[in-house]
């Protein structure tokens, strides 16, 4: 079932360019609209971009780049190594990454825009539960996501991800018992569709997979570009099912019936050099047999693009057959935002594809090999030597190209039908240019190693010398972290809040989180869910030196302490707590004090809970003795009233916030004292 020009017109379809008035002109001018788009993102991307990602990919993976002088013949019996010099600096900003992200158990700080909203306050401790519980399920896979991402950074220069919501059903079909008007009973099959998941979901794009507008702001082309296409790999069995099955929302399938032979021609797609500089030597795992099988690939394009102001969302079958009509995107996508974000390491102003770390030091890295290469064959050929051989003189070539110890050649003249080359052994002048060159790569990457110490002897390998240097490579290295923190880690998390916000149904994950924050059912949880929030990532400088992180936190309370003490007293020791044991590995340190454990209440409150469950007994037990002497002036019945406003009272200090609950009880007891003096004055 598909829909006709009235049901288009619904859409919006007659106020843009796609208004047509019939079905075929309709799917020809949306794709003339995909292949237009698809053709000239794709050529300016091979014209200007994809070289350069080849490049960077065969330097992560320590192979020359194509067209080096090392594939020739001339180079094909010469050492021709490759210094892992570029797989090294992009392995040290992964493990800053895990340092930086992963040393404490939050992963993100949810705040209200207005402090003074409680509804917002609310909201953004439900969405830090919420989120917290999210990415730390193994489903989410959020370590090798974020992982994967900094790597895709720092070696291409951007990351592009998607971030939607994964909803997957299975049909249920089971027999049910049911009764007529005349009493009598008959079976029915009840079809009903299980959730089987039911979660946000992050995934990476590879760079050659995503197609802009290369003239969109540098600063943000995902939302800035007139259109979006991504390149997915669908197996057929999935394009088949989606034919089949309905969509909630517009209560038809997802797909059009699509023609076999469309889908044997979509099988076969054009081989990618980005995608086999990446993998190497392997077998390209999209290159598919002509024959439809269930498990073979095809590649869908799903399209963004923005017409007369307004985004439409379509998906085609390569460039060849519309799969679905177009619609908004807010009817695709809930949130009514392009579900896309890419970030960087490096920014470069006016560039949509910033140079990665393999380009940055491609030069360098390029030299390091010829130097390293050079003194090999060098070595090789002072320990084994090179001969001229006169020609025709009946000498064993073979045995003398072996060179085995304790082995014969024979040859006529040993005097004169063979001459020993003698080459000179490397000078340290090799060794010392090699030094220099590293120095270069580690001061242009902000790298810190042990051969950064030993180029650097005049410092005397002190302490101070070394911390000299490692503060001048620490800056560039947590830059980058910081970059890739503020352009992809937070807006991906951002992303993820307002897809809870409109798509979150699991009850007992609503109430659990709702519980941690004070709510005391779901619909309280559902009504402060969509309050706008802030979303921070709790990375700063010196995030990758734990003993940093610590001194830095020990520096600014110690600070506080000294001009505001009274601030210390109020001070959150479950989170400075778990920012110290997270700086030092341990996560929350929930291992070391287990009162900070997030399911139990903070040590503090459970103190002044049993301070007010003293004081009421304190109410009980005086009242009691002082309604005896009330009784002899007649004044019962207003001493009851106050008993019942003191317990009042007693149950909102139990209600109010901790940090309020000790001097609410002072003052309860104090009023106690006040009101036993007058009644003691009345009976005197």
């Amino acid at each position: 079932m598909e829909p006709g020009d009235a049901d288009k017109r619904e859409l919006g379809m007659s106020q843009n360019p796609m208004q047509a008035e019939s079905e075929r002109d309709y799917e020809s001018k949306l794709l003339d609209l995909s292949r237009d788009a698809y053709n000239s993102g794709k050529h300016w991307f091979d014209s200007s971009v994809r070289e350069q990602l080849e490049r960077n990919l065969r330097a992560f993976n320590n192979q020359h780049p194509m067209g080096s002088k090392y594939h020739t013949e001339q180079y094909r019996k010469k050492s021709k190594i490759f210094r892992p010099k570029t797989r090294s600096a992009i392995r040290k900003q992964q493990a800053a990454a895990a340092i930086a992200f992963f040393s404490s158990s939050d992963v993100l700080h949810c705040s209200p825009i207005n402090d003074a909203d409680e509804a917002q306050q609310l909201a953004a401790e439900l969405h830090m539960a919420l989120a917290q519980f999210r990415l730390e399920r193994p489903e989410m896979h959020w370590f090798s996501t974020l992982i994967g991402a900094m790597t895709d950074a720092s070696t291409n220069g951007i990351v592009i991800s998607r971030q939607d919501w994964q909803l997957n059903t299975a049909s249920k079909v089971y027999q049910e018992t049911y009764t007529d008007d005349y009493g009598r009973d008959f079976q029915q099959y009840v079809r009903e569709e299980e959730i089987i998941e039911d979660r946000p979901r992050v995934t990476l794009i590879p760079t050659e997979n995503m197609i802009f507008d290369p003239a969109c702001d540098w600063r943000d082309p995902i939302n800035t570009s007139p259109y979006l296409i991504e390149l997915e790999p669908m197996f057929v069995k999935d394009i088949y099912a989606l034919q089949k099955k309905i969509n909630p929302l517009t209560g038809q399938p997802h797909y059009r019936p699509t023609p076999r032979g469309l889908v044997a021609a979509a099988i076969h797609q054009d081989w990618d050099s980005v995608r086999k500089a990446r993998e190497g030597d392997r077998l390209d795992k999209y290159d598919n047999d002509t024959e439809i099988h269930e498990h073979q690939s095809v590649w869908v394009h799903k399209h963004i693009m923005n017409l007369d102001g307004e985004d439409y969302y379509w998906e085609t079958l390569g460039t060849e057959f519309v799969l679905m009509d177009a619609i908004p995107l807010s009817d695709k996508y809930l949130t009514g935002k392009r579900p896309y974000v890419a970030g960087y390491c490096n920014i470069e102003p006016h560039k949509q594809y910033p140079a990665g770390t393999p380009e940055l030091i491609a030069g360098l890295q390029e030299e390091a090999n010829d130097i390293a290469n050079l003194r090999l064959d060098n070595v090789k050929l002072s320990l084994n030597k090179r001969y001229y051989a006169k020609r025709g003189s009946g000498i064993d070539v073979r045995s003398l190209i072996r060179n085995v110890a304790g082995s014969v050649t024979f040859m006529n003249n040993p005097e004169t039908d063979v001459k020993t080359v003698e080459t000179r052994d490397v000078t340290a002048s090799s060794y010392a240019e090699q030094d220099r060159l590293n120095l270069d790569m580690d001061d242009l990457i902000g790298d810190f190693n042990a051969g950064t110490v030993q180029a650097n002897r005049q410092m005397n390998e002190t302490v101070g010398g070394m911390k000299m240097l490692d503060n001048n490579m620490s800056p560039l290295r947590e830059m980058g972290v910081r970059t890739f923190a503020e352009t992809w880690v937070e807006p991906v998390l951002r992303q993820i809040i307002e897809l809870e916000a409109v798509y979150e149904t699991d009850q007992t994950l609503l109430m659990t989180a709702g519980h941690q924050v004070g709510l005391q059912n779901i619909q309280q949880a559902l009504q402060v869910i969509a309050q706008p929030i802030k979303v921070k990532v709790n990375v700063g400088f010196d995030a990758t030196d734990p003993a940093r992180r610590v001194q830095k936190l020990a520096y600014g309370f110690g600070t506080i302490a000294q001009f505001f003490p009274q601030l210390m007293q109020d001070a959150d020791a479950s989170e400075a707590t778990k920012e110290i044991m997270g700086a030092l590995g341990y996560k929350d340190g929930v291992r070391f004090f287990p009162q900070l454990h997030r399911d139990a209440p903070p040590y503090r409150e459970q103190q002044l809970e049993k301070m007010v469950q003293q004081l009421q007994q304190f109410i009980e037990t005086e009242g009691y003795k002082t309604e005896g002497r009330v009784k002899e002036i007649q004044v019962k019945e207003e001493y009851s009233m106050a008993k019942e406003r003191m317990k009042h009272e007693v149950a909102m200090i139990m209600q109010s916030s901790k940090d309020n609950m000790e001097a609410a009880i002072v003052k309860m007891k104090d009023r106690l004292e006040q009101i036993d003096r007058m009644i003691n004055m009345e009976l005197s």
